[in-house]
């Protein structure tokens, strides 16, 4: 029966394939309509799409259909132009051509009932038989029956998905959009992919792609109860001509035609010069004869051949799966083994030996040889004994040591329902992976999440301190002012001029106090300066008081006449946070003393070797010492490295140490730890001294400089405005005060030259500091600009300078600083 109808095919294919191979080469005679529809020089929209061989888009049109639509357009002078499968799906084709929008016609197209109710067809010219394709590996499949409960691949839109979807409910269809790129590709692919158990295609069509495509793993099943896959251009029913034009063209093409066109794509070649009917009776006479033969034959032989056939087909499927299983099993570091109960061996395959860390040559190995292995033996033995006697799930991670290399390695076991019709347990089989790397890829993806989330709150508390800097400073200055304002009022001899100057003092370590939180939430640039550590280290202490238990006891030796260092005061505020806050946390369980040493030293060559980046001479020395449980001899060498820590998981991010360690190096210092288990621990920090300075020397009373001018002064903040006029106009100046900026920049435009200065804030309602003093400069390019910020974070003073602005104050400002700015700018170039 088989033989019969792959004959059957071939009769069907041979016969059809060249039906339009045999025409008329008589002049082509087209009617007055036919003649009239070209004169009225119509433009043809083809849409195209990827059918090979039909049709090929991909780089350059081609195929068999596109030889047969050039010859007849060309050879008409017919215009026309393409439009590719990219721009309108195949659904839409047919859409537009139904409404004569767009596309106007299509090459190839199945002749059905309902699409010649909206379009005109011509003669069919391009004509294949259906069949099912399958994997060459696949079960046997007779016919399309076979295919209930399996799953077919189709092309979306195409007759075949609407036949299968209404007729065969049993078969599940994988539909391949047609907006996808190549989507008549993708069925076939899905099939040689295994993602499909079949597709029903044109065998035509499938087989060109297959060759081309190189897909050595599909075959042609069997044949289909479907029509023939006659092809036919479809084209827009007001387009009666066009039909008629291509139906004659088709008609008067010669034999030879037809085969140059066929011939170019299809790798079999047709004889032509006999009649379709004298064809027809020899080929049906040979065959007669010829059947008798072949069905005789293929009785006697199908059976032994096929048996033969499937018998190497099996044994090869068995070689390759093996052979891809071995594969599959190494690139996932996955092994399979046995353990038989009754000899209590144990077969791995040769990953699982690798695993393990045993010979691959070896044939099994035993229990004892693989528990040496484990040192959980205990609870990986209970596992398996709940399995066995209680039929709880092996599922399971341990640590092993492989018989051959130093490195531990993590494992999962996953073992299993073998047993005897008693149900007595004979054999275990399970699955073991090797699972380090996955775990040191979750310990490392733990870290980084731990670390997004210490970045996030420290982004947070920057978003919260630029915040209010700038309030804040604004506040701090208006106290500072009327307190130097009330100093000037007070003479020297009353005790509340005493009071008013630790107001002042007070106000400039606030301001300090919010410069280094904003530089602690990396929300200021460090600044370098020549200061002396020991107001910072008491300014920490102060602050680390209210944080740490009242169990810490908190001893501190401070010297106030440290030698001064050139570096950051806030990046040296950071340096004892972190370490003072590292000493409470190793006490945080017992208590104990957190101890603060600060004073200088000398250091000579012969004590210069803890420190050799360090050079000979005077250094101030910090030295934070507690009592808690310590640091092991194999971590202290790794302290300062950038996210280790000895802390619990969520409670250090590994990178306080780090931050310390490379803040002392910008700073040309040195830093050293000692410690023993269950003894504390000592940071020792040595920074270069700068000689014969000292930070707490009285300052030199100076006179104040005063001047004439006239200045703008700018700011939202009224107070602020009428404290600094005072201050401006006790120092001799006239002050024009404004607290809207675009009524200030309407009064500059209307007087530029009654200004000398103008003093304006950054942060203002409806216009910027630097805003205003853009447009201030528009005006006047030489106007001198002072610019005042309580905190920005869109300008900074090189940011200030490119715009032309000649100073820039962080507020709040003392009167001296005031002063000297103003007579600078005036002075000034």
């Amino acid at each position: 029966m088989m033989g019969k109808t792959i004959i059957h095919l071939v009769l069907i294919i041979f016969i059809l394939i060249t039906t339009p191979c045999f025409g008329d080469d008589s002049t082509l005679p087209l009617s007055p309509e036919e003649k009239s529809w070209i004169s009225e020089n119509h433009t043809v929209r083809v849409r195209i799409g990827n059918a090979p061989p039909f049709m090929l888009t991909d780089g350059k049109i081609r195929g068999i259909a596109i030889d047969y639509l050039t010859h007849i357009f060309n050879l008409n002078g017919i215009k026309f132009q393409y439009i590719n499968d990219s721009e309108v799906t195949w659904p839409q084709a047919l859409n537009y051509i139904e409404q004569h929008e767009v596309v106007d016609m299509v090459p190839t197209a199945k002749i059905t009932d309902e699409r010649k109710k909206h379009m005109i067809f011509t003669d069919e010219y391009l004509i294949a038989p259906w069949v099912i394709f399958t994997r060459s590996d696949a079960d046997f499949v007779s016919s399309i029956e076979d295919l209930k409960g399996k799953t077919v691949s189709v092309q979306e839109g195409y007759v075949m998905h609407e036949k299968l979807k209404r007729d065969y409910p049993g078969i599940n269809l994988k539909v391949a959009s047609a907006k996808l790129e190549n989507f008549a590709e993708i069925p076939v692919k899905d099939l040689s992919t295994g993602l499909v158990d079949a597709y029903i295609g044109n065998l035509m069509m499938t087989t060109y792609l297959i060759q081309s495509k190189g897909y050595a793993n599909i075959k042609v099943a069997a044949p289909t109860p479907f029509d023939n896959h006659n092809q036919a251009m479809a084209i827009r029913n007001d387009w009666p001509e066009l039909a008629g034009i291509i139906n004659k063209t088709l008609a008067a093409m010669t034999p030879e035609e037809h085969a140059a066109i066929r011939n170019k794509w299809l790798t079999m070649r047709y004889e032509y010069g006999i009649s379709k009917a004298d064809l027809l009776m020899w080929i049906l006479g040979i065959l007669a004869v010829a059947s008798v033969f072949v069905l005789f034959f293929l009785f006697w032989n199908k059976r032994l051949k096929g048996e033969i056939a499937l018998r190497q087909q099996i044994e090869e499927n068995l070689r390759e799966n093996e052979e891809r299983y071995k594969k599959a099993q190494g690139m996932g570091q996955v092994g399979n083994w046995e353990y038989d109960l009754k000899t209590e061996r144990f077969w791995g395959s040769d990953e699982a030996k690798k695993i393990y860390g045993f010979d691959p040559e070896s044939q099994n190995f035993t229990t004892e040889e693989v528990e040496s292995c484990i040192p959980e033996r205990e609870r990986v033995h209970q596992a398996l004994m709940d399995l066995m006697e209680r039929n709880i799930p092996y599922n399971i991670e341990f640590e092993i040591q492989p018989i051959t290399g130093p490195d531990k390695k993590i494992i999962k076991s996953i073992a299993e329902v073998m047993r005897d019709d008693s149900g007595a347990p004979l054999k275990v089989m399970g699955l073991v992976q090797d699972i380090t790397a996955q775990k040191k890829a979750e310990k490392a993806m733990i870290n980084l999440e731990r670390q997004l989330r210490q970045s996030q709150k420290m982004e947070s508390i920057g978003t919260l301190a630029g915040g209010i800097a700038h309030d804040f400073n604004n506040m701090l200055g208006i106290i500072l002012g009327n307190a130097e304002l009330a100093m000037d009022d007070v003479p020297e001899w009353n005790p509340a001029r005493q009071n008013l100057d630790e107001v002042r003092k007070a106000c400039m370590r606030a301001k300090e106090v919010v410069r280094q939180i904003l530089a602690f939430s990396r929300k200021s640039e460090t600044e370098q300066k020549t200061f002396n550590m020991a107001s910072v280290v008491a300014e920490s202490l102060k602050l680390l008081r209210a944080s740490i238990p009242t169990s810490i006891d908190i001893r501190h030796n401070v010297s106030g006449d440290t030698a001064e260092i050139l570096g950051d005061p806030t990046q040296i505020h950071q340096v004892m946070i972190n370490l003072c806050t590292n000493a409470a946390h190793a006490m945080e369980n017992e208590g104990g003393v957190l101890e603060v040493a600060l004073e200088n030293t000398e250091l000579y060559e012969d004590t210069a070797s803890p420190y050799p980046e360090l050079h000979p001479g005077p250094h101030v020395q910090l030295v934070v010492s507690d009592t808690g449980a310590g640091i092991s001899p194999e971590a202290i060498d790794r302290v300062f490295d950038p996210y280790f820590t000895t802390k619990e998981v969520g409670k250090g991010t590994g990178l306080g140490l780090s931050v310390v360690h490379g803040i002392v190096n910008s700073h040309h210092g040195g830093i050293s730890v000692a410690s023993r288990p269950g003894k504390g621990t000592t940071f020792t920090l040595l920074f270069p001294a700068l000689q014969g300075k000292t930070m707490d020397e009285p300052k030199a009373f100076r006179e104040l400089p005063t001047g004439k001018e006239r200045i703008l002064f700018v700011d939202d903040e009224e107070t602020m405005v009428k404290l600094n006029q005072q201050r401006l106009e006790r120092l001799g100046y006239t002050v024009i005060p404004k607290t809207d900026p675009t009524e200030a920049l309407r009064f500059f435009r209307s007087h530029p030259d009654q200004i000398d200065l103008v003093i304006t804030d950054m942060t203002m309602p409806r216009m910027t500091g630097d805003k205003l003093a853009q447009e201030i400069l528009k005006v006047r390019s030489d106007m001198p600009i002072i610019l005042c910020t309580g905190y920005s974070n869109r300008i900074s003073e090189a940011r200030a300078r490119e715009l032309g602005i000649r100073k820039y104050i962080e507020k709040p400002i003392e009167m001296e600083n005031l002063a000297r700015s103003v007579r600078e700018v005036l002075d000034g170039p």
